[in-house]
C-alpha cells in the first residue's frame, strides 16, 4: 500500500491504492485518506508512519479552508510525538 505516486498537485504528497503519502514537514510523514459529500462534510485521517499515533477529523460545514484543516491534522500528530 506504500508504493506511490506523485499526487501531481502538491510537492510532498503520494498517492496509492487508497492512502496518500504527506511530508509537510520534512522527515515527518503521514499516511491518511479525504473524503467528502455534497452536503459540504468532509473527512480527513493521518497516521504516523510508524503506525503509533493517528488523528481523525470530520468537518460539518459547507465552507472551509483546506490549509487551516491539513494544518491542524499536522499540529495534532506533531503534538502527539
Amino acid at each position: 500500500m506504500k508504493r506511490t505516486v506523485p499526487d501531481g498537485e502538491t510537492p510532498g504528497e503520494r498517492y496509492g491504492l487508497g492512502v496518500e503519502r504527506y511530508e509537510r514537514t520534512p522527515g515527518f510523514v503521514t499516511w491518511g485518506h479525504s473524503g467528502s459529500m455534497e452536503s459540504g462534510h468532509m473527512t480527513r485521517n493521518a497516521v504516523t508512519d510508524d503506525g503509533a499515533r493517528a488523528v481523525t477529523l470530520l468537518i460539518g460545514s459547507e465552507t472551509f479552508d483546506s490549509a487551516k484543516v491539513d494544518s491542524t491534522i499536522g499540529k495534532l500528530l506533531r503534538d502527539l510525538r
